[in-house]
C-alpha cells in the first residue's frame, strides 16, 4: 500500500495486458491518449458485435423460447456494455 492521493491508499499494478482489462486487476489503466483511445475503441467494437451476434443468434425462430427466458439476462448486460451509457456527459 502507497499513501496516494488525498491520504487515499492504493496499491499500484504495474504493466498490464489487453487481456487484463475485464479481469478486475485494477481499477484505473494509465496510459498514453492514442494508445489509451485505441484500447477503449477496440473494446467498444468488441462488444457491439459480441451484442450483435447474440442478438442475431437469439433471433433465430428456432431458438425463440431460449431467447425469450435469456434476453431478460442479457439487456442489462448489453446497456451496461453500451458505450453511449457510460463516461461524461457529451457537447
Amino acid at each position: 500500500m502507497s499513501d496516494g492521493v488525498g491520504g487515499e491508499a492504493f496499491d499500484f499494478v504495474g504493466n498490464v495486458e489487453g487481456r487484463d482489462f475485464f479481469e478486475g486487476k485494477t481499477d484505473v489503466i494509465v496510459t498514453d491518449g492514442f494508445t489509451g483511445n485505441v484500447a477503449l475503441k477496440t473494446l467498444e467494437g468488441s462488444m457491439r458485435f459480441l451484442i450483435r451476434s447474440l442478438a442475431e443468434i437469439l433471433g433465430r425462430p428456432d431458438l425463440r423460447d431460449i431467447a425469450d427466458s435469456v434476453y431478460s439476462h442479457l439487456l442489462p448486460l448489453a446497456f451496461a456494455l453500451d458505450p453511449e451509457n457510460t463516461g461524461g456527459p457529451c457537447c
